[in-house]
C-alpha cells in the first residue's frame, strides 16, 4: 500500500510539477519560433493537402494511378496559387495608376471638411503642399505596407517551391502512412487505437477545414458581388481578401471589412454609396460571424470560444498571419490528441466546450 506525501510534501510537487509544465511549454515555443522557416512551410502545405482530399477522392474514385493523381492535385495548387498572385499583382498595379485620382479626391474630402468647420482653404492647402505624394504613396510604399501586414504569408510565397514539395511527399505518403502506423505496433489493440487517433484527427480537421473553406468563400462571393454591384474599384481582390481574412477567427472579418469601406468613400463623390456599401458589408460579416458560422460550425469544432481566441492570438504571435489562419486546425489536433491519450484526457475535456443543458 502506498504511503500518502504529507501536504507540504504534495504542495511542493504540485508546485514543481507546475513548473516543470510551463518550462516545457517556454521550450516549445522557442523551438516552434526558431525552426518556423521550416515549419510554416510543412504546415501550410499540411493545410493544402487537407484542401486537395475532395479531388483527392474524386480522382480515386474515377480510378486513377496515384502519380497521376499527385500530378493533377501539384498543378491545381499551383494555378490556383498562380490566378490568386496574379490577382494581387494586377490590383496593386492598378492601385498605383489611380493614386492621383484618389489623392484628389481625398484633397476635395478635406476641403469639404474644411468648410464645414469653417476653416480657411489657405490652411489645408499649406498642409497638402507640404506633403510629399509621390514620397509617401507608390508603387514601392504600398508593396512595404503589404509586406509588413502579411508578414509570414509573404515568406510562405517566396518559399512556394518548399511549400510544394513537402505537399509531394504528404501526397505519396496519404496511402501508406496507415499501413506503416499498423505496422510499427506489436499489439494489434494498439494499433487500432492509434489508427482510431489519426483518424478522428483527419476527420475532425477535414471538416473544420471544409466548413470554414466554404463559409468563406461564400462570404467573398457575396463581398465581391455586393462590390461590383455598384462598381467598386477591385472589387475582385476584396472579395479575395475576404476569403483569406474569414479563416482568421474573430478579427480577420473586421481586417476584410475596412479596405473596400476605405476605398469607396475615396472613390464616390457622394455618401450614398459608401453609406449602402458598408451597411451591406458589415451586415454580411455580423451575420456570417454571428448566426451562420456558429450554427454550422458549432458542432463541428467543439471548442471554447475563449481556448479559439487564446490560441489565435499565441499561434499569431508566433508565426504571424499563417499563424492565425492555422491556429485552430493546430488546437483542434492537439485537443482531438489528448483526448485519446489517458494521462492527458482532462486537457482534451478543459479544451472542449461543454454543452448547455
Amino acid at each position: 500500500m502506498k504511503s500518502k506525501l504529507p501536504p507540504s510534501a504534495e504542495t511542493t510537487l504540485s508546485l514543481l510539477t507546475f513548473f516543470a509544465g510551463g518550462l516545457f511549454v517556454i521550450a516549445c515555443g522557442f523551438i516552434l519560433q526558431t525552426l518556423s522557416g521550416i515549419l510554416i512551410p510543412f504546415f501550410v502545405a499540411l493545410f493544402l493537402a487537407y484542401l486537395a482530399e475532395p479531388l483527392q477522392k474524386l480522382l480515386i474514385r474515377f480510378r486513377f494511378p496515384t502519380g497521376l493523381r499527385v500530378l493533377l492535385v501539384l498543378l491545381s495548387t499551383a494555378l490556383i496559387l498562380y490566378l490568386v498572385g496574379q490577382l494581387v499583382y494586377n490590383s496593386v498595379n492598378a492601385l498605383t495608376a489611380n493614386l492621383p485620382r484618389y489623392q484628389m479626391r481625398i484633397q476635395g474630402m478635406l476641403f469639404d471638411v474644411a468648410d464645414a468647420l469653417s476653416i480657411p482653404p489657405s490652411v489645408i492647402q499649406e498642409q497638402l503642399t507640404e506633403i510629399q505624394w509621390a514620397d509617401h504613396i507608390n508603387a514601392g510604399a504600398i508593396a512595404q505596407i503589404l509586406g509588413q501586414g502579411l508578414g509570414n504569408f509573404v515568406e510562405f510565397l517566396t518559399n512556394l517551391f518548399l511549400v510544394l514539395l513537402y505537399l509531394v511527399y504528404l501526397l505519396f505518403e496519404r496511402e501508406s502512412f496507415i499501413r506503416r502506423l499498423e505496422n510499427s505496433f506489436s499489439h494489434r489493440s494498439g494499433a487500432s487505437r492509434a489508427v482510431g487517433v489519426i483518424h478522428s484527427i483527419n476527420q475532425q480537421i477535414a471538416s473544420y477545414l471544409n466548413i470554414k473553406t466554404g463559409i468563406s468563400a461564400l462570404t467573398g462571393i457575396v463581398v465581391a458581388g455586393f462590390l461590383l454591384l455598384f462598381g467598386v474599384d477591385f472589387a475582385l481582390f476584396w472579395g479575395l481578401l475576404t476569403f483569406l481574412l474569414n479563416f482568421i477567427p474573430s478579427f480577420g472579418s473586421v481586417l476584410a471589412t475596412i479596405p473596400p469601406i476605405i476605398i469607396s468613400f475615396v472613390q464616390f463623390e457622394t455618401l450614398a454609396e459608401p453609406l449602402v456599401i458598408m451597411v451591406l458589408l458589415i451586415s454580411t460579416q455580423v451575420f456570417v460571424g454571428n448566426v451562420l458560422e456558429p450554427k454550422v460550425m458549432g458542432d463541428s469544432l467543439g471548442m471554447s470560444p475563449l481556448i479559439v481566441v487564446l490560441a489565435l492570438i499565441f499561434w499569431g504571435w508566433l508565426w504571424g498571419p499563417v499563424g492565425m489562419i492555422l491556429s485552430v486546425p493546430i488546437i483542434s489536433v492537439f485537443r482531438i490528441t489528448c483526448e485519446n491519450i489517458d494521462v492527458l484526457n482532462p486537457v482534451g475535456r478543459f479544451l472542449n466546450e461543454p454543452k448547455l443543458r
